[in-house]
């Protein structure tokens, strides 16, 4: 029998994979913005792509170079991503600690 609580625990790893991606995003964004004004300094961005489970983010060059707004657009982004992953991942934790309490 397939009980609801392994069916919410699929979803992590999907999940994982987002915070780790959406994580990636926001650390090449803070770096783009850190070193804007650094000498030869090459802006990258953090491309996501669909993997099975989840997302990844792969790390390239980035031919717009370092727009401090774009770059803050990206951060924002990327947080706001990483924040609604972190919540669904507390949200399917609370749930599942709830069922088994009640399955007792």
């Amino acid at each position: 029998m397939t009980s609801s609580v392994s069916s919410l625990g699929a979803a992590i790893p999907t999940l994982s994979s987002a915070l780790r991606g959406f994580g990636t995003q926001a650390a090449t964004a803070a770096a783009n913005i850190a070193n804007v004004d650094s000498t030869g300094y090459k802006a990258l961005r953090a491309n996501t792509i669909s993997t099975e489970p989840g997302m990844r983010a792969v790390v390239e060059p980035t031919a717009r170079g370092g727009d401090p707004g774009r770059q803050l657009v990206d951060l924002t982004t990327a947080s706001d991503s990483y924040r609604a992953a972190a919540q669904a991942m507390g949200s399917i934790a609370r749930t599942e600690k709830r069922a088994l309490d009640l399955i007792g």
